[in-house]
């Protein structure tokens, strides 16, 4: 799933800078797309169609797995802790 996505951000935006990571929470897969701040409006899209399907897309390869995948996206060198 994690190629799948660098796949399609490969696609869309021609930055090196950007970079996938995967991590494994409560038997669901999490992806997260680390962008420099002027590429993250290029992968949410207008109105987040961008990343929309981006999910659907992975999303179809985590049923036929028999998983489950989120995706996130942050900002590059972003050490922010989401506030409770």
């Amino acid at each position: 799933m994690k190629e799948t996505l660098e796949y399609i951000l490969k696609a869309i935006i021609d930055n090196k800078d950007i970079t996938v990571t995967e991590s494994e929470d409560e038997g669901s897969i999490i992806l997260t797309i680390h962008a420099p701040q002027d590429e993250i409006g290029r992968i949410i899209g207008k109105g987040g169609k961008v990343i929309n399907a981006m999910k659907q897309l992975v999303k179809i390869q985590a049923i036929r797995e028999n998983k489950r995948v989120e995706i996130n996206v942050e900002e590059n060198g972003s050490t922010e802790t989401p506030q409770e």
